[in-house]
């Protein structure tokens, strides 16, 4: 897995230095660019990331739910095995505050990001 994210991260900075000596060349030595010579897709690394990253984007919120309503199931059972044990018990309860703050930080952040980017300057 580290080995294909260290691929597609290479292929993306390739890609976009391809591209930025791409433009150039074609300034340099082409004055009219309106020529169809160079309508060439240059982002084919971005045509294989952008469904990746569009996935990333519009699934991020379901997945930070799955983890959790996972992180909710293992303090229940920290509860549950706690067994009246007052230091156990402690233990689950803090992890349940510190959860329910995570989650808390996760909604402001995401409203505060939806926020400025619905503002236009």
């Amino acid at each position: 897995m580290k080995f294909l994210l260290k691929i597609l991260v290479f292929l993306y900075f390739f890609s976009s230095y391809l591209y930025i000596s791409a433009a150039s060349l074609k300034d340099s030595l082409i004055s009219d660019t309106q020529s169809s010579v160079w309508e060439v897709n240059w982002d084919t690394t971005w045509d294989i990331l952008s469904p990746i990253f569009s996935w990333f984007k519009t699934e991020i919120f379901s997945l930070i739910m799955v983890v959790a309503i996972a992180v909710f199931i293992f303090i229940g059972i920290r509860f549950a095995s706690a067994r009246w044990n007052p230091e156990e018990f402690k233990k689950a309860w803090m992890q349940l505050i510190y959860a329910i703050i995570g989650i808390f930080f996760i909604f402001m952040a995401w409203w505060l990001v939806k926020i400025v980017s619905s503002l236009s300057l």
